[in-house]
């Protein structure tokens, strides 16, 4: 499988709150992250996939995020956002 190039990813995955109950101890976050970039299945150069957990990903983390990747795409690319955490 080729290389998808036009490809980029924000992988979010949160498990520890501070004012929430701690979710159970999953790497979903991280496995997603592995298959983007794995040439096998997806692709994504790794430059391109971007992977914020737990304590990485603050709101400023997140927003510099969604704006690296917004800067990064255009009206061509493959764009994927993950989130895995609570939504409260």
């Amino acid at each position: 499988m080729p290389i998808m190039d036009n490809a980029h990813a924000l992988v979010v995955g949160i498990a520890e709150y501070h004012h929430i109950n701690t979710l159970p101890r999953v790497k979903d976050a991280q496995h997603i992250a592995d298959l983007l970039i794995d040439p096998n299945y997806c692709g994504f150069p790794t430059d391109n996939v971007k992977l914020l957990l737990d304590g990485q990903a603050t709101q400023t983390a997140l927003r510099q995020g969604l704006g690296d990747l917004a800067g990064r795409s255009n009206a061509d690319s493959t764009v994927l956002i993950f989130f895995s955490g609570h939504g409260g």
